[in-house]
């Protein structure tokens, strides 16, 4: 059974930023909604297009790869801790927008690193320390070179 209040709250919520269906079941957990008849809430948002998965994943690798300056793998990493499991490297291939940005973050991260990294240490242990950065961000090594 739905409760129209409680189902104001959800739609609510899903209006002021994308959702995903497991971003809605927390909160409906989190609001009170009995375990049985999240689903039936989750329908109607999705029906009513408050959810979209599709959606959902172009605003979060967007804002993950312009604002947060995370690599790819980091960025499918979190989406499946959400349950979803979309194809990231196959999207970015399709979205030609994120390409500059995203080749930026890397050269960005590395000046970055770069600078804080003591001079006196060994270009190896140097290079170590930023693939061990870059790898954190989500960066896989064949996605950028180091000239040290």
């Amino acid at each position: 059974m739905i409760d129209q209040e409680l189902l104001n709250r959800l739609a609510k919520y899903c209006a002021y930023s994308e959702r995903c269906a497991f971003d809605v079941h927390q909160k409906a957990s989190k609001i009170g909604i009995d375990k049985p008849d999240i689903p039936l809430y989750i329908d109607w948002l999705t029906n009513e297009q408050f959810i979209n998965e599709h959606r959902y994943v172009h605003a979060y690798v967007n804002d993950k790869i312009i604002f947060s300056k995370w690599g790819l793998s980091k960025i499918q990493h979190e989406l499946a801790t959400k349950q979803i499991y979309t194809d990231i490297r196959l999207l970015y291939q399709q979205h030609t927008k994120w390409h500059e940005p995203y080749t930026q973050n890397i050269k960005t991260l590395i000046e970055k690193k770069t600078k804080q990294l003591n001079s006196e240490m060994s270009s190896f242990t140097k290079e170590q320390k930023i693939h061990a950065y870059l790898y954190q961000r989500g960066f896989e090594h064949y996605e950028y070179t180091l000239d040290l």
